[in-house]
């Protein structure tokens, strides 16, 4: 079970994905590789992101 810290931490989490997700467009022509990249940009502006949020919230 969680507790209060760690759900908030999961919501920041969800929130945060859901803001960067729905930046990115994917035109009807996109290939695996164009799809590939942009996971892997999400990734990393999520994994930053993130970052900076656990460190403002200390």
């Amino acid at each position: 079970e969680f507790g209060g810290k760690e759900k908030g931490k999961v919501k920041i989490e969800k929130n945060i994905s859901l803001q960067v997700a729905s930046s990115i467009t994917i035109e009807d022509e996109a290939t695996i590789k164009d799809l590939q990249e942009q996971l892997t940009l999400l990734t990393m502006n999520f994994n930053k992101t993130f970052k900076k949020l656990l460190r403002n919230s200390k």
